[in-house]
């Protein structure tokens, strides 16, 4: 009986060790892709709805809109607020960050660096004799300079709020 390992027997040890970490590799490459994609599609998720509660918040507490006129849309939201110092407020985009302006005070971002606004659209619903009705529309897609597929996630986000008086 022979001791040691042949050169057929050492070959294919070698080819199923390789073949294993092979298929070890591109499962642990998968598993990562999954987990950015998912990270993806949470940060979109994520700021569009504290986008739209921030908004929609911001109405119901508002004393009246000035634009967008009702039966009219626009790109931009101006609405007064019961605080003085905090009028007028207004919702608009600068570049493709959605961004709010409260009176005299600086812009304060609503949205991040990581994902990209576009196709803002404010509708006042409200009829004459009603209070102004706001329909926000929004697309968020994440950034993707690389434009790599787990970066790649859009989505469009809608919301209805009415003022309380």
């Amino acid at each position: 009986m022979k001791k040691g390992f042949t050169v057929i027997e050492t070959l294919l040890f070698v080819a199923a060790s390789g073949t294993i970490l092979l298929v070890i590799s591109l499962f642990l490459s998968l598993l990562i892709s999954a987990r950015v994609k998912g990270q993806t599609i949470s940060e979109v998720e994520h700021t569009g709805a504290h986008i739209i509660q921030s908004i929609t918040q911001s109405l119901r507490n508002a004393d009246s809109v000035q634009v967008p006129a009702k039966g009219v849309s626009g790109s931009s939201l101006s609405f007064t607020t019961p605080v003085p110092e905090k009028n007028p407020s207004v919702v608009d985009m600068s570049g493709t960050s959605l961004r709010i302006t409260e009176g005299a005070q600086s812009s304060l971002p609503l949205s991040s660096d990581r994902v990209i606004v576009s196709q803002l659209t404010f509708t006042n619903l409200g009829e004459v004799s009603t209070p102004d009705s706001i329909r926000i529309q929004f697309t968020l897609s994440h950034a993707n300079p690389g434009a790599k597929n787990e970066y790649e996630y859009s989505k469009t986000f809608y919301a209805t709020a009415s003022l309380r008086k």
